[in-house]
């Protein structure tokens, strides 16, 4: 999904993730289950309509150095997929996606809520200056098998005292 993410218009890159899982020859079963489970996802990925999210933005997809935040002393690893900055307005602006990829477990709404809420609060801290903005609406837990994109609550913070609570 990453050399995806660099322009969620084009979906070149999961047509061809496609043809090279469809091109791999199963061993065993589970590499069968892994080809099946692969395309599925590939699938859904494009079904989502992504570019939805990203009508009329230009945007530029960085590499942040930490991958982790700590809420009330724990370290949580978010390792976003992608992080991006963008101009709004003449201004810079962030935001990013984190994918859930499980086919037997999927994210409640509630968990995505979550998720999405911490991606932008680690934006915040970790790589948006003081002088920049997150947009919630574009830091984004894509569920891929529960067919969801969630962005983050507008100000996050009843979300992120649930997760103070949790931590």
């Amino acid at each position: 999904f990453k050399s995806y993410f660099t322009d969620v218009n084009d979906y070149k890159p999961l047509l061809e993730g496609i043809k090279k899982v469809e091109e791999k020859k199963p061993e065993n079963p589970r590499q069968a289950s892994d080809k099946s489970v692969s395309l599925q996802a590939l699938k859904r990925m494009m079904e989502l309509q992504l570019e939805r999210c990203f009508i009329d933005l230009s945007y530029e997809a960085i590499k942040p150095d930490t991958k982790d935040i700590a809420i009330r002393n724990v370290n949580l690893g978010i390792s976003p997929d992608l992080v991006f900055k963008a101009k709004i307005k003449g201004q810079t602006a962030y935001g990013g996606i984190k994918v859930h990829l499980s086919k037997n477990k999927p994210f409640s709404l509630n968990q995505c809520e979550y998720v999405s809420t911490v991606l932008m609060r680690y934006i915040k801290r970790n790589i948006a200056g003081p002088d920049n903005i997150v947009l919630p609406h574009l830091c984004l837990c894509i569920d891929v098998f529960g067919g969801r994109m969630v962005p983050a609550k507008d100000d996050g913070g009843k979300t992120i005292k649930e997760i103070q609570g949790i931590c």
